[in-house]
């Protein structure tokens, strides 16, 4: 296993700590997930996950590996302007209907 993907798939399976890492190989969900045709893997991560190296990487084998994913981004004056509609829409519809609203999307940054 790469270090790549030992970064990757550490905290899926709830080794947080480097020293964890020499029993990510033997652990049995990652056995399982791994090279199995049935399985498809989702990395979810926060902004503090959000590196080109990590973002190249899932982009390269999201096909062979079945990988999907969801990084966050950190708040930054280009994010704010893209999203500025979408927020103004949410906080109308938080005021009409008195309950918290989310919006999910895509696009290119």
């Amino acid at each position: 296993m790469d270090l790549l993907s030992q970064i990757l798939y550490a905290p899926c399976c709830s080794y947080e700590d480097i020293s964890d890492h020499n029993n990510l190989r033997k652990d049995f969900q990652l056995q399982t997930a791994v090279g199995q045709p049935d399985t498809h893997i989702i990395f979810r991560g926060d902004s503090g996950f959000n590196r080109p190296l990590l973002i190249d990487w899932l982009e390269n084998n999201k096909a062979r590996l079945q990988v999907s994913y969801l990084v966050g981004l950190a708040k930054n004056s280009a994010l704010k302007k893209k999203v500025k509609d979408w927020e103004e829409t949410l906080a109308e519809l938080y005021t009409r209907f008195s309950e918290k609203q989310r919006y999910i999307d895509e696009f290119k940054y």
